[in-house]
């Protein structure tokens, strides 16, 4: 096959305390104060070689600071690597940060020109596509508004909708799809199902594991600027997943339950992201921490946080997904109480519960979720995440109890048999 993108043994170097070059006030009084410090360097990419065949759907998956979107940019030119050589053939759209290529002063319609331009469209191509562009991205009544005055939703809704108008040769997308409600969420999955469709080289950078398994034919695992493991998605989010909440299970001399429920009370609180801080969140049974939950007791859950503004469309609970990544459900706080989504500045505790009865015996990962709708996701999940092995209740199926279970759900539908 032709290669359509090629890294070999690229490094990047970056400094970790860039402002002192950038304010030479700043840096002119440090110096006098003698507390001028010398920009550090840390390596953000370590010696990589990454070959993507043309039509190849790439997920890159990682936690954060593993250098995921810093590889994004330095295959779509952004960033150039510190060693090492990038080859990329064909036309590249990047969407990586929101607003990246937009001047906030001017006109909508005047940034689909010149984010046009930056691709390497010409002027009178791009205004063929305004209509379009505006369209997808719901903009039409906005077009003469200032970018400054556009929510960072609209402006992810008009970024995207550029980037994959111009139908690109590769696409880079850089969690595009967690920003927006769910309708657009849809309008963009069914125009990223069109690019799958037509051949296209895609690299999408994602936390959803998901959408990674079910829309990606291999996936990257980054960690710390190298990769770690390559492959096809499944086997490949398995190994993070797994690696993510119970490091070293192999070496330990403990059973493996006993290392999981060690990797949640290890999590060291707090954990901020932006304007939000986790101080607590445990998971149990009558009070007690356990390394095998019985499915048929309930399951406690407590999450002690912190917002340092008022919020809006705040959402914050749990997600239960498969070993692979699959959403098995959520459990929001605001799901059954829509007043919770508005909250005020200020520390919290939300209690809730999994209740009994309802999850089949295997294992499972169990993740912190926060985020406001439409706007951000705090992106807890990375860090904040652990197996939870469950064992059937000693009430269910009790006349084969070695029988595996079919799927991740049980229900007692309280059957009634009668003889006619």
């Amino acid at each position: 096959m032709e290669e359509a993108i090629r890294l070999d043994q690229v490094c990047l170097w970056r400094r970790t305390q860039e402002e002192f070059s950038y304010n030479l006030k700043k840096t002119v009084l440090s110096v006098f104060e003698g507390q001028y410090q010398q920009p550090a360097k840390k390596l953000v990419l370590d010696k990589i070689d990454l070959v993507v065949e043309k039509g190849e759907k790439i997920g890159i998956i990682g936690s954060n600071g593993a250098g995921k979107s810093t590889l994004l940019k330095v295959i779509s030119g952004i960033l150039k690597p510190t060693t090492g050589t990038v080859r990329v053939r064909g036309q590249i759209a990047p969407l990586i940060e929101l607003g990246a290529g937009f001047d906030p002063e001017i006109s909508v319609v005047d940034n689909i020109l010149l984010y046009g331009v930056l691709l390497g469209l010409s002027r009178e191509e791009m205004k063929e596509r305004i209509e379009s562009i505006l369209d997808f991205a719901d903009l039409e009544d906005y077009r003469f508004v200032p970018v400054k005055g556009l929510s960072s939703g609209m402006v992810a809704r008009l970024g995207f909708a550029i980037a994959t108008d111009v139908k690109p040769d590769i696409l880079i997308l850089d969690e595009v799809l967690s920003v927006g409600d769910e309708s657009f969420k849809n309008k963009c999955q069914k125009r990223i199902d069109k690019f799958w469709e037509d051949h296209v080289t895609i690299l999408v950078v994602s936390h959803s594991m998901e959408f990674i398994a079910k829309s990606c034919d291999k996936a990257i695992w980054l960690n710390k600027g190298h990769i770690n493991l390559s492959g096809d998605a499944e086997t490949v989010i398995k190994s993070y997943l797994v690696s993510a909440v119970g490091d070293d299970l192999e070496s330990s001399s403990q059973t493996p339950e006993q290392s999981i429920i060690e990797r949640i009370q290890s999590i060291e609180f707090p954990i901020s992201s932006d304007e939000v801080t986790i101080h607590e969140f445990s998971l149990t049974q009558k009070g007690v921490n356990v390394s095998e939950y019985d499915g048929g007791k309930t399951i406690d859950i407590k999450i002690g946080f912190e917002i340092e503004e008022d919020l809006t469309l705040f959402r914050m609970g749990i997600f239960l997904r498969s070993i692979t990544g699959e959403c098995i459900f959520r459990h929001l706080i605001a799901d059954w109480k829509a007043d919770f989504e508005s909250l005020k500045k200020g520390r919290y505790i939300c209690m809730g519960q999994i209740p009994p009865n309802l999850i089949a015996a295997g294992s499972y990962i169990i993740e912190l979720h926060s985020s406001r709708y439409g706007i951000k996701d705090y992106s807890f999940g990375d860090l904040i995440r652990a197996l939870m092995v469950v064992k059937f209740p000693y009430t269910y199926n009790t006349a084969h109890t070695d029988e595996q279970a079919f799927g991740s759900i049980i229900i007692n539908s309280n059957w009634q048999l009668t003889a006619i």
